[in-house]
């Protein structure tokens, strides 16, 4: 039985990538597009649709997950000594 749950979860998790590998390819094509017809405002494909996996993914501190004021100022009191 563990068999028949282990590749019920493997087929599960196959099935999210395949998901988010056609929504961000559905968003690169109309980046692309959008910047063909001469959109200037949108700079990135995230511009015009940010996913939720992409802040669980992302590192903290990069563009995709920015700090917070409030958690530079956490971070500030935890550590002082990180920010002379």
């Amino acid at each position: 039985m563990v068999e028949v749950q282990d590749a019920y979860y493997g087929y599960k998790i196959n099935q999210q990538v395949n998901d988010r590998v056609a929504w961000e390819t559905a968003r690169f094509v109309s980046f692309v597009t959008l910047k063909g017809a001469g959109n200037k405002k949108i700079k990135t494909p995230t511009d015009l649709m940010k996913f939720e996996w992409e802040n669980e993914t992302a590192k903290k501190g990069t563009k995709g997950n920015k700090w917070t004021k409030e958690e530079i100022e956490q971070l500030k009191q935890k550590r002082p000594d990180w920010f002379k």
